[in-house]
């Protein structure tokens, strides 16, 4: 009697389940619809069979995570992240594209030509190399013809930047728990930024694998890891050029903090600026900046070649090297804590205030554990080096539009966040004897 109603408690579940399934199906593909209307404008499709077709993209990639050789203790975790991944990009981003005309748009309408234009692909063209790249993975991979699928390929890349950068923290640090990967993954900014299609998901890709290659380096002197590291900063550099000396440089600082001896540490910071010396002159030929006073206008014009808009911010004029270095400061400060709670008042703008704010508090937390032999920590100071130098060059790209400040923050948020955890941690007196 007890098997046979545990049988029909069963059965009546299934039919109810069904039948509001039955009910929700036309509800949930109106909702696509509707919030689909500038994909369907933009790109000509039918965009409920474009999110179906993703829906199975999630699917087969959520058996891939299963199957795919992770360290056990990680799965649950990489299952969860997926599943993260798969809502915003899936659910909530469907918000954020009935709201504005986005380049991913662009991206996948040229995906689906017959004949790309391939004439601009070269190192640190970023946009013109994601085109190929997503021409070529659709002509010569897997046709998906889904402007969906092509986010949650890109959405499935942004998750395995952050698991390399964990896995090369956990490489280095037994202590760090395993929910380190999720609290990274999940942060707001992070779990969104990484989703979308476009280049961000490929730069922190790149970025994560760096990471994890540099910090393997590091650990073990293995020189295999100069293989992931390669690759790394080849997808970091096609999509940004300048990133790849931003995430670079901090390495050799942090190289030079731990050599104890001063002979070693001169040679090694004297090869270090004569590279920043022949990049930076690269970078002022290929502008074709005369001098110095040429470098400051042209940087003063890229700092204010898209201020406009809702989230524009303040830029001042820059027309000498005093002047832009008088504003780095603040331009460092807004590329990394702003736009603060008020600043920006849309829905997007206000979440990104309150992330801040959250940020602020565990900088706080990072600032009341300072001691003075924190300096000594060779991974505070190859994080923080990251932290600075990226925020010095951003300083003159994210004031001008504080929506795109969010954005390009991805690219520093996870190191800048383990950063301060990690400066709190050591309050404790519990890292002493684990440093990296």
């Amino acid at each position: 009697m007890r098997q046979a109603l545990a049988n029909n408690r069963q059965t009546i579940l299934t039919a109810a389940a069904a039948l509001v399934l039955a009910f929700a199906l036309p509800h949930i593909f109106y909702g696509i619809d509707y919030l689909g209307i500038n994909v369907h404008n933009s790109l000509a499709i039918d965009t409920v069979d474009d999110y179906i077709k993703a829906c199975w993209a999630a699917l087969f990639l959520f058996g891939a995570l299963l199957v795919l050789p992770f360290p056990k203790a990680d799965k649950k975790n990489l299952l969860l992240a997926w599943l993260a991944k798969v809502t915003v990009a899936l659910g909530v981003m469907l918000f954020y594209e009935r709201n504005y005309g986005l380049d991913a748009y662009w991206y996948f309408q040229q995906s689906q030509a017959t004949s790309p234009d391939m004439t601009e692909v070269g190192f640190g063209n970023g946009t013109a190399n994601i085109l190929a790249l997503t021409w070529g993975f659709e002509h010569f991979i897997i046709r998906t013809a889904s402007y969906h699928t092509q986010k949650l390929l890109c959405a499935f890349l942004g998750m395995l930047g952050i698991y390399f950068f964990y896995r090369g923290l956990k490489s280095t640090f037994a202590w760090l728990p395993n929910r380190i990967f999720l609290y990274l993954c999940l942060f707001p900014s992070i779990l969104f930024w990484s989703s979308i299609l476009g280049k961000d998901p490929l730069i922190i890709f790149g970025i994560g694998l760096s990471f994890y290659a540099m910090m393997g380096l590091k650990n073990s002197r293995n020189f295999l890891y100069i293989g992931p590291l390669a690759l790394g900063l080849f997808v970091i550099g096609m999509m940004r050029s300048w990133m790849v000396p931003i995430v670079f440089f901090p390495f050799v600082i942090g190289a030079i903090a731990k050599f104890k001896n001063i002979g070693v540490r001169i040679v090694v910071f004297c090869a270090l600026l004569a590279f920043a010396y022949f990049n930076f002159h690269y970078v002022m030929d290929n502008f074709e900046f005369s001098d110095f006073d040429a470098a400051a206008k042209g940087v003063g014009n890229v700092a204010t070649s898209w201020n406009d808009g809702g989230s524009a911010g303040y830029v001042p004029v820059i027309n000498t090297p005093a002047e832009a270095l008088s504003f780095m400061p603040f331009g460092m400060l807004t590329a990394l804590f702003r736009p603060l709670p008020g600043e920006v008042m849309n829905p997007f703008g206000l979440l990104a205030g309150l992330e801040n704010l959250v940020i602020l508090f565990l900088l706080w937390k990072a600032l009341r554990a300072w001691r003075w032999e924190t300096w000594k920590d060779h991974l505070v100071v190859w994080f923080g080096s990251y932290v600075l130098i990226w925020s010095s060059v951003y300083a003159f790209l994210s004031p001008q539009n504080l929506g795109s400040a969010v954005r390009f923050r991805l690219q520093v948020l996870p190191v800048m966040l383990f950063l301060f955890y990690y400066i709190a941690r050591r309050k404790s007196g519990e890292r002493k004897a684990d440093q990296f």
